[in-house]
């Protein structure tokens, strides 16, 4: 039974969403060894697509960021929060023809809009009272991966209990660039008080040329990509809203790198000043 004052954060809800990834999707039964690599929009390709696009090689440790504004809706009017600063890495570990794991670790950091230091104290223009932000710790956490259906296993925010459901796909060709939708729809359960609920919405695009560079295969290597994020959520306990209506938006983008000194000098301030080392056990050795 979840304790009903397990305060739960959009922060962390986030965090376990980038560790999950595409998740239980109806996928095609052809075997992953027959799909049709030179065809990225082929039905049977899908997951593949999304694990080039998504991720690095086999061993390889790849970084993901993203920047933008979260912003509060009430009575259908926008009003900016702060900006986020997100970073995460994500390393591959082939099981088999079919299956992998994704370990990943994810760090998000709050600062005032336009400013570029961490979001201690926030003034929550909606109750006129000040907030305090904490920033835990990133966690290691796990997700096992089939190329034929999505995810097997998804790793649990600490303390949650929440459904998930994703989609993913069609993937479409447009302007040179391969593009693919991703969405993921929670509903957390958080005992006497009503369940909160959260949609994520990405938008990955990755130029079609880069997916047929064999280096992106070799050991280390990774396909270039970029990534448009949205997400449309009830408010997060962390806001300390009470009971003022509203809902809460994001707006980010971002792309992929292969190396934390290539990340977004804001979001490497902001890391370092805090938790340095946390990505360390996931990193290539050359880092």
């Amino acid at each position: 039974m979840i304790n009903p004052r397990q305060r739960f954060s959009r922060r962390k809800l986030l965090a376990s969403t980038i560790a999950v990834g595409a998740g239980a999707v109806a996928g095609s039964q052809v075997s992953a060894a027959t799909v049709n690599a030179d065809d990225p929009l082929a039905a049977d390709y899908l997951h593949t697509l999304y694990r080039r696009i998504r991720f690095g090689a086999n061993g390889a440790a790849v970084y993901w960021w993203l920047r933008g504004t979260r912003y509060g809706l009430v009575d259908n009017v926008l009003t900016p929060f702060f900006d986020m600063h997100v970073g995460s890495i994500h390393r591959r570990r082939d099981l088999d023809a079919e299956r992998y794991e994704i370990s990943t670790a994810a760090a998000i950091y709050y600062a005032p809009v336009g400013a570029s230091t961490l979001l201690e104290r926030w003034d929550n223009p909606v109750t006129g009272r000040s907030v305090r932000f904490e920033y835990t710790a990133p966690r290691i956490a796990t997700a096992t991966y089939s190329l034929r259906n999505g995810a097997l296993s998804e790793p649990e925010a600490p303390g949650m209990r929440a459904e998930r459901t994703h989609f993913l796909g069609p993937a479409r060709r447009d302007a040179g660039r391969i593009w693919l939708d991703e969405a993921t729809h929670v509903r957390v359960d958080r005992g006497a008080r009503p369940p909160m609920k959260v949609h994520d919405l990405y938008t990955y695009s990755v130029a079609a040329a880069d997916l047929v560079r064999p280096e992106a295969r070799q050991p280390g290597g990774y396909t270039p990509a970029l990534a448009a994020f949205n997400d449309f959520n009830d408010w997060s306990p962390r806001f300390e809203m009470g009971d003022h209506p509203g809902s809460s938006i994001s707006r980010c983008t971002g792309s992929k790198v292969g190396a934390q000194a290539a990340m977004p000098a804001v979001w490497r301030s902001l890391h370092e000043a805090l938790y340095p080392r946390s990505f360390a056990p996931l990193q290539a050795t050359r880092e």
